[in-house]
């Protein structure tokens, strides 16, 4: 989700026909039984054939806004509040383009933007439910990457060190690429395979440059792609291997 104007370009910093059996890791098995193992069985056929436990976590990558941190809410609290746009919801964003989709001038979306890019944790923006505590896990095992469209890292980095444990902010690796059809350079870079984004048209750029893209579903991005789709934090955990 953004304003129509273009990013400017950033740079990488390091933070201190046969049917398909459907089959889960070993140690899945253990805990799944009954219900809840075929309850996870329809949602791996529902998000496109990734199995449970199937992603390396040293092979997932992560989007900051619309995944990590819940910026449309942020916008819609600070659209409210302070330009009394009262009757917007996060619903109301069908565009990822907002000007597409909300009536609000121009100039007002870029100056929301402007203070939620440049100051994230000043403008209140909320991480996404259970995406501290599922990062947390993720980062006492492995370094985590987080690449942005941002063009600027520092308040993606503070934003971080503010939700996260002291212990383990080292473990993030933040790149602010600028663009958001610039991410998948960066990727490659990176060594990741899977990348969860909030945004289709990024998601197409990845399957294009060979990468696999996970769509965190938002408003702005239903209807357009048929893409592997999870619907929080919880489901992206399903489908990592702790172990690799």
């Amino acid at each position: 989700m953004q304003s129509h104007s273009r990013r400017s370009k950033g740079r990488q910093i390091d933070s201190p026909g046969k049917k398909q059996k459907i089959s889960f890791p070993k140690a899945w098995r253990i805990h799944l039984s009954g219900n809840r193992c075929e309850k996870l069985k329809r949602a791996f056929k529902k998000r496109g054939g990734i199995a449970p436990g199937s992603i390396p976590l040293s092979q997932i990558g992560f989007d900051f806004d619309g995944v990590i941190a819940d910026t449309a809410q942020t916008f819609v609290a600070i659209a409210a509040k302070r330009y009394g746009y009262k009757s917007l919801s996060t619903e109301d964003i069908t565009d990822f383009e907002l000007e597409g989709c909300v009536a609000i001038p121009r100039e007002t979306v870029e100056r929301i933007f402007t203070e939620i890019l440049h100051d994230s944790l000043g403008a209140e923006v909320l991480p996404m439910p259970s995406a501290i505590q599922t990062l947390s896990d993720f980062a006492a095992r492995q370094q985590i990457t987080v690449i942005t469209a941002r063009p600027l890292e520092q308040p993606v980095r503070d934003w971080l060190a503010h939700y996260l444990e002291p212990a383990i902010i080292h473990r993030f690796t933040v790149i602010a690429t600028g663009d958001h059809d610039d991410k998948s350079r960066y990727i490659h870079e990176q060594g990741i395979e899977f990348f969860v984004d909030d945004r289709a048209a990024t998601c197409l750029s990845l399957v294009e440059e060979g990468i696999t893209p996970i769509v965190f579903r938002q408003p702005w991005n239903e209807g357009r792609h048929t893409f592997t789709t999870v619907d929080n934090w919880q489901e992206i955990a399903t489908l990592v291997n702790l172990q690799g």
